[in-house]
């Protein structure tokens, strides 16, 4: 028997660890055997990795580990795509068959990552779920990790540019390189858990900024690179090759203390050379008019003020002041926003593509304004925190089923939030119209905003229009605004007219984008739907709804009964029958915050059916600042077994802390 063969037998029998240990000692002083005994060890076990029951799929793939070796392993690979794993790490045991499936449906696709989760103790932990193709994400930080899958010949392309010679930074590099020479519909993401790690790899600062740098200079892409010790991200600071000039529309009215705060913690805080302010006022009395000519009169920068009586309506106001700006870039600004003061020009330090720091460093707007300058980006936004506080209002707003929402909402902006999303430049589906930048040429070839949505949801409109046509909506979390929400305009909550046109404003968009319902490429299906905390979605336990006991036996009571309506305010927005009885609606008790709230069905007999209602995050329902009543969880989701109720004619109300309002019929 040769020593292969006696050597396969060890390996497959003790594994591939004793086998190197019994080789070490019995080649001590033989170096070059040693290397030659460690390369067959390695590829032995990724060859017999590779040749798991794959089907039709066999031989599409080489499995490769980075080392030394693996520049010229990668020429030598005979399959169309090659497989890369850190070493030590795991791949599920149907890999091959669900990579293959994916490339077998995505013809073009030649870049494909998966999800992954970590094995400590024989057990299954830390899942990451991760985004659909994520430019800005990644050129951030390595979101994409392992397993990544490469069309050999894309990955030699790729590696060609490699100038450094094999470093711990090489799998982040090559899809790196690979991904600037793809169209981002190259790019797929299975949203499956096929690769395990065993230990997680964090590359030093050092790497990462040389690498960064490297790749700026080689693009010929004027900027730096940000390092956030939190995170251990080095972060791209992007600068604008010539200083266009920004517009900055602020639409505002009766509100002159608030628009003067958020003009002098602007002015006193940018570097910025080429600003103009413009300011839209829909109608302010003859005191406050006079009030803000006086201010704009008063302003660093140049400022026009508009003024134009009618409703209020952003997006009639922002369009307003788009069409006078002069600007080649557009920034709108709700007037109830102050720059944070470590945003400023003085705020970090940058490492150029010369390697030194620089001290008169791109400001927030030189952040904005360089971000928005790449031709794939459309709208760039900011991180918003609660005023003398550190929770966070926006950090990039969810395309929730139940419509669009702001991500980790309260969250406090001290801690590490998932997927490192305070610390680092991040691409998202929306991002808030409080702090929105963006190209005026992009802005108008996207038809401006949709007047139709005067209050809400106009800021999403815009940013699916844009994603549309094929841009990437950005947050910088590195620009810091103090958001003083809803101070200009009063709380929709407090007003029932108010809170029911902005239903019919989540309606209108629906109508407009019925492809975008519940969908978003930059936020998992695996994460929850119901919650802004980030976390997993846990469909066992709200998908049917459980069947409770009601506080009284009582049938329902006539509408209008007993000033109910009054109690409760409450409406279904929509019931749908298939194999579950599907009812969402929103109910609250008048000057009461969120509570749990029963779904009721009454059969032709008297019988009375309840059930527990899933908390849904709405965001149509604001919080009360004034009372500190919460109701962003008052809209409510149903879902009932069809086979758990007859056929017939039910009475459909709700119950909310043995209160009952009695809504319609349904017939199932």
């Amino acid at each position: 028997m040769g020593l292969f063969e006696k050597a396969y037998r060890i390996m497959k029998t003790q594994g591939a660890a004793s086998l190197w240990y019994i080789v070490r000692q019995k080649l001590k002083n033989k170096e070059s055997e040693q290397r030659k005994y460690a390369k067959y060890i390695k590829n032995e076990r990724l060859r017999r990795k590779a040749l798991a029951p794959a089907g039709e799929y066999t031989g599409l793939f080489t499995l490769l580990e980075p080392g030394p070796d693996i520049f010229s392993e990668l020429e030598e690979a005979k399959t169309p795509f090659v497989a890369f794993l850190e070493p030590g790490d795991d791949l599920a045991e149907d890999w091959r068959q669900q990579a293959g499936a994916y490339l077998a449906a995505h013809p073009r696709c030649r870049f494909l990552y998966t999800d992954e989760d970590a094995l400590a103790g024989g057990r299954r932990t830390e899942p990451v779920f991760k985004p659909d193709c994520s430019p800005d994400t990644y050129m951030s930080y390595d979101y994409v990790g392992g397993l990544m899958i490469l069309e050999k010949k894309l990955a030699c392309e790729a590696k060609k540019q490699i100038r450094s010679g094999y470093r711990e930074s090489f799998l982040y590099e090559l899809g790196l390189r690979a991904a600037f020479l793809l169209r981002p519909e190259q790019i797929g993401h299975l949203d499956e858990v096929l690769y395990h790690r065993h230990r997680k790899q964090e590359l030093s600062r050092e790497l990462l900024v040389d690498l960064k740098r490297q790749l700026l200079g080689e693009r010929g892409i004027p900027g730096g690179v940000r390092w956030d010790q939190a995170a251990g991200c080095a972060d791209v600071v992007y600068e604008p090759a010539k200083k266009a000039l920004v517009s900055i529309i602020v639409p505002s009215k009766d509100h002159v203390s608030l628009l003067e705060t958020c003009i002098r913690s602007v002015e006193a805080g940018t570097a910025y050379p080429a600003v103009e302010w413009i300011v839209v006022d829909n109608g302010s009395n003859d005191h406050n008019k006079r009030e803000y000519e006086r201010l704009c009169g008063q302003t660093r920068f140049s400022c026009r003020y508009l003024y134009e009586p009618m409703e209020f309506n952003f997006s009639k106001m922002c369009n307003i002041g788009a069409e006078a700006a002069k600007g080649a870039f557009l920034l709108f600004l709700n007037d109830d926003m102050e720059l944070a003061v470590d945003c400023g020009p003085d705020a970090g330090s940058l490492a150029t593509d010369h390697g030194a720091a620089q001290k008169d460093q791109p400001d927030w707007l030189w952040r904005l304004v360089g971000q928005a300058s790449l031709s794939h980006v459309g709208a760039v936004g900011a991180k918003l925190l609660y005023p003398n506080s550190d929770k966070i209002q926006h950090l990039g707003v969810v395309n929730y089923t139940s419509g669009a929402a702001h991500l980790l909402w309260q969250a406090s902006d001290g801690e590490l939030l998932p997927f490192k999303r305070n610390h680092t430049t991040q691409n998202y589906a929306v991002v808030t119209g409080a702090c929105l930048l963006l190209d005026a040429e992009k802005f108008r070839h996207a038809g401006g905003f949709e007047e139709r949505l005067a209050v809400t949801f106009n800021d999403v409109e815009l940013c699916i229009r844009l994603l549309e046509a094929g841009y990437y909506n950005v947050v910088r979390s590195d620009v810091v605004f103090y958001h003083h929400e809803s101070l200009s305009r009063g709380q929709d909550v407090l007003d029932e007219q108010k809170f029911l046109r902005g239903l019919k404003e989540r309606e209108i968009l629906f109508d407009l984008h019925p492809d975008h319902i519940g969908v978003d490429p930059f936020y998992s299906r695996h994460l929850t739907q119901t919650r802004l905390d980030h976390t997993l979605d846990y469909p066992e336990t709200w998908r049917l709804s459980k069947k409770v006991k009601v506080d009284s036996d009582a049938p329902l009571p006539e509408v209008g009964a007993d000033g109910r309506e009054e109690k409760i305010l409450c409406r279904i927005l929509r019931v749908t029958l298939t194999e579950e009885l599907v009812i969402e609606g929103w109910a609250y008790r008048r000057g009461r915050g969120s509570e749990p709230v029963k779904v009721l069905l009454a059969d032709e007999e008297g019988r009375l059916l309840a059930f527990a209602a899933e908390k849904v995050y709405s965001p149509t329902l604001t919080v009360e600042q004034a009372t500190g009543k919460n109701l962003n969880f008052s809209e409510f989701l149903c879902r009932v077994p069809k086979k758990a109720l007859k056929a017939g004619t039910y009475q459909l109300g709700v119950e909310i802390a043995g209160v009952r309002r009695t809504m319609r019929r349904i017939t199932i």
